[in-house]
């Protein structure tokens, strides 16, 4: 399936405007849309989406989960669909309701509930308990490319990827300065045992330690890189510059609670996938900064992350027929075919 462009300008905090390449749009439509981005007065970030949505794949083999329907076995035919990237701040709400393969995310939950799961659960192993800040929105234009994944063992999105570039009258942190911190809401989980169909859902941040032990990648089986920037002397309330991840010889991943894999200028990937039939995966992706504040001794008494604007997307897996529905088409017609051999008799 082909992919889509789409542009999207956020006018203050609350209007969006989206204009959609490849498809028709009433000309003053699109003037008008031009008119309002030309004309707005406050600095607004704007996202660039190039979006393929589905992927579909044969005989696809069903994972042994722990869901109500039978997963095993192979089905004539799969699919991933993907959810088109939008701007989110800290305060967004996990997208895309409705489809969830089990409990969906309400409103109440976001980045800062992702990030409160993650800091009880794991705060005091790096370092500490941490504290999340609000930065507010960075005036940059956000370039997305999001593809539907599907092949006969898995689904989900590849690749996933942002760029940024700072548009006219940019002010904020350096650009070296920023790294990627993501919250998650999923269905399943990504370190042995690999569980399904998890209710309730994972949410919690997207770290090394959410992965730890992982057997697809050498990453997850070597220690974590501590965030640079530990010692950076008496008094200091400077954001640490954090390079991209290291390599020996592969990369290696950084300790939580940013992102594991940080790219020059603020660069984003992840490809994330799960088993057929039936998984979610639902993200909130935010530029961030971390700060080691200090006091007059040079000791650390506060790590603060500090998370600005970004985008969320998602994906669901599905399965052509679904399992239960397609036993229960069976088990219908033996049952026709039944009374139709007592009527005959």
């Amino acid at each position: 399936m082909g992919g889509w462009v789409y542009t999207a300008r956020m006018l203050g905090s609350k209007m969006k405007i989206l204009i959609m390449s490849g498809t028709r749009v009433a000309p003053y439509i699109a003037v008008f849309a031009l008119l309002l981005l030309s004309n707005s007065a406050s600095a607004s970030p704007v996202l660039n989406l190039t979006f393929t949505p589905t992927a579909t794949a044969a005989n696809c083999k069903l994972h042994a989960g722990s869901g109500d329907e039978i997963e095993t076995g192979t089905v004539p035919g799969c699919t991933s669909t993907a959810y088109a990237a939008d701007l989110a701040s800290w305060i967004s709400a996990f997208d895309f309701t409705g489809t969830f393969d089990g409990v969906d995310p309400s409103g109440a939950l976001d980045f800062q509930t992702a990030f409160a799961n993650w800091n009880v659960a794991q705060g005091a192993m790096y370092g500490g308990m941490w504290a999340l800040k609000n930065g507010g929105d960075l005036d940059l234009t956000f370039n997305v490319t999001e593809n539907a994944f599907a092949d006969p063992n898995l689904g989900g999105i590849s690749p996933f990827s942002i760029t940024v570039a700072k548009n006219a009258g940019y002010v904020g942190p350096d650009i070296a300065q920023l790294v990627w911190a993501q919250a998650l809401y999923v269905s399943y989980g990504t370190k042995p045992p690999y569980p399904t169909d998890l209710n309730p859902a994972l949410h919690t941040l997207d770290t090394y330690s959410n992965s730890q032990g992982n057997t697809n990648s050498s990453a997850w089986l070597n220690p974590c890189q501590p965030i640079p920037g530990q010692s950076p002397g008496p008094n200091n309330t400077a954001p640490a510059t954090i390079p991209p991840s290291p390599t020996n010889p592969t990369v290696l991943a950084y300790c939580d609670p940013i992102y594991p894999f940080q790219a020059a200028g603020a660069m984003f990937f992840d490809a994330p996938k799960a088993f057929w039939p039936d998984e979610s995966f639902r993200a909130v992706a935010l530029l961030s900064t971390v700060t080691f504040v200090t006091d007059a001794q040079g000791k650390i008494i506060e790590r603060d992350l500090t998370v600005y604007n970004g985008v969320d997307w998602g994906f669901d897996l599905s399965v052509v027929p679904e399992p239960s529905t397609g036993i229960a088409v069976m088990l219908s017609l033996l049952a026709i075919a039944a009374i139709r051999r007592k009527r005959i008799r």
